[in-house]
């Protein structure tokens, strides 16, 4: 009877003891966020000067004082300001980023930096500020996160600017690592009217150029100013909401593989880096606290040079660049002012048998066009402005269509302006067809002045046809400026090689290339592509810095 009580007892006690310590390890796991969730009060400018380039915002002090964890540091992108990151989206409402960040007890400062300066201008400021916030936080380094070009002025801070012993980590929310093909095309020959007229000539979409990243790329990764710093990307691969700029945007990108309507997956990766994940996110949605916080915490939430993570693994990535798909009609020019009656612009495309689908987007500075599309059987479509807001072409009305097993032949485009303003347009035609057109350039990072650049085009055709001639032309302009230099090549198969002479002068060539060419069934097609290489010696510096 006693062994019996004393068993009793011993196992009541060990069962006590045994709940409490599961009770324990159950408290010291639960997360952060799992304390009653608070919204902190808006972070506060120092000095008092919203959206100015150099304002430094704090974020409230979380309770326990957030002195266990790094200080994070949050970077906008281009054409945005600091509160980006605690105001709404331009379409997902509300970013709870700062939220997040305060209820998992950090302690956080926001930044404004020139969202129309290149990386140069912000690099070098964004130091300063870094070495502010360390002095104002008591701490020697801290952890950034960067938001699209906010992370490229980051890196710039980092390796060219003396930051990287102040930045142990730098996440990276789709940054477009190697540019945009995006800016790309509002350098191209077809854009030029457009792109002036909406300021998208500035540095900081002259530096997102492919061809500038390319440069970017070739003086920054060697440097072992990187050693300071572990960089993490990440990437999305929605295009948002349906006809918004991001849709456009994803649609011209597309050929590109999946983007985020306006970063290529393969654009977004940081050849110094580690590639923490690839969501279902659009570039706008990816920087929202809830969409992203919980696995970006798991990566800033300790300061590695403590010796307490093992290293990262950077990635074994090809040049995303050397390769680049045309399956768009690009046109653009001037829209002449209304003088006493209203002025007609007209244009065509031509599309060829079998496509499966044609997205008609034509962008405009203006919401009063009246724009018509006839196809060849005599059929109509019209089209309504949407205004967009976003980091390229900001400003622009998107007039577009989608028409599904578009007929083949020429269609006509009429667009009628009452307005009395300068006016410009932009036409992307993105094509779904069987015809697939590659260009493939030679993958160094830079060339120099006057040399030539081997390009080869392809055209291959799921539904086995043929090519039986093929032509090649366009232009080479030296910073989207002067004289072009022209080139035209023929071939009677389905692929030519061409050198094309580049630019005895540093700066980025921007190619603008039509490829047209008549297949085996006896039908024609017609393609452009916008890409751009850096002209420059070892040494030199290409404009903006």
């Amino acid at each position: 009877m006693i062994t019996r009580r004393l068993l009793y007892t011993t196992w009541r006690v060990g069962l006590t003891l045994l709940l409490a310590l599961l009770a324990l390890t159950i408290g010291l796991w639960t997360p952060a966020q799992a304390a009653p969730w608070a919204t902190p009060p808006a972070p506060a400018g120092l000095p008092a000067a919203p959206e100015t380039a150099g304002t430094i915002y704090y974020g409230a002090t979380p309770a326990g004082g957030g002195t266990s964890k790094p200080v994070l540091l949050f970077v906008h992108g281009k054409g945005g300001q600091a509160a980006d990151w605690w105001t709404d989206t331009r379409y997902h409402g509300h970013n709870d980023m700062y939220d997040y960040a305060y209820n998992y007890g950090y302690r956080t400062a926001f930044v404004d930096v020139d969202g129309a300066a290149s990386m140069w201008a912000n690099g070098q400021l964004l130091r300063g500020q870094i070495d502010s916030i360390a002095a104002h936080y008591g701490v020697a380094s801290l952890n950034v996160v960067a938001h699209s070009k906010g992370g490229i002025d980051s890196q710039a801070a980092v390796v060219h600017y003396g930051a990287g012993p102040r930045v142990q980590k730098l996440f990276t929310l789709s940054t477009p690592h190697w540019g945009s093909p995006t800016a790309d095309l509002a350098y191209s020959s077809w854009t030029w009217w457009i792109a002036a007229i909406l300021g998208e000539r500035n540095d900081a979409a002259y530096s997102l150029q492919t061809g500038y990243m390319s440069w970017f790329r070739s003086i920054t990764d060697p440097r072992p100013e990187n050693n300071n710093t572990r960089y993490y990307t990440s990437a999305g691969t929605s295009w948002g909401p349906t006809f918004s700029a991001l849709w456009f945007g994803g649609s011209y990108l597309s050929f590109y593989g999946s983007n985020d309507g306006l970063v290529p997956v393969t654009y977004a990766y940081n050849p110094r880096g580690t590639h923490v994940f690839t969501r279902n996110l659009d570039h706008d949605s990816i920087r929202i606290g809830s969409n992203v916080f919980p696995t970006v915490n798991d990566y800033v939430g300790t300061l590695w040079r403590s010796g307490a993570e093992a290293p990262a693994q950077a990635l074994d990535e090809p040049n995303p660049l050397a390769q680049a798909t045309g399956s768009s009609l690009l046109r653009g020019g001037p829209i002449p002012a209304a003088g006493s009656a209203p002025a007609t612009v007209r244009d065509s495309i031509l599309i060829e048998p079998a496509t499966q689908q044609v997205t008609l987007d034509l962008l405009s500075n203006t919401p009063d066009l009246a724009l018509t599309w006839t196809a060849p059987s005599g059929q109509t479509y019209g089209a309504k402005p949407v205004a967009a807001q976003d980091e390229m072409f900001n400003g622009a009305y998107h007039y577009a269509v989608t028409v599904t097993a578009p007929a083949a032949g020429t269609w006509q485009m009429r667009a009628t302006h009452a307005g009395q303003a300068v006016a410009a347009y932009l036409l992307v035609a993105n094509v779904q067809s069987p015809l697939t057109v590659q260009l493939t350039r030679d993958p160094a990072l830079t060339f120099a002045p006057g040399s030539t650049l081997p390009i080869q085009v392809s055209v291959t055709d799921t539904q086995g046809r043929g090519v039986t001639a093929l032509q090649v032309s366009g232009t080479v302009t030296l910073d989207g400026a002067g004289a072009p230099l022209r080139f035209t090549a023929q071939s009677t198969g389905n692929g030519l090689t061409q050198r094309l002479t580049l630019p005895n002068a540093t700066g980025v060539a921007n190619l603008s290339l039509t490829v047209t060419g008549r297949l085996s069934d006896g039908s024609r097609f017609e393609r452009q592509i916008a890409t751009s290489v850096p002209v420059v010696t070892p040494g030199a510096q290409l404009r903006t810095r």
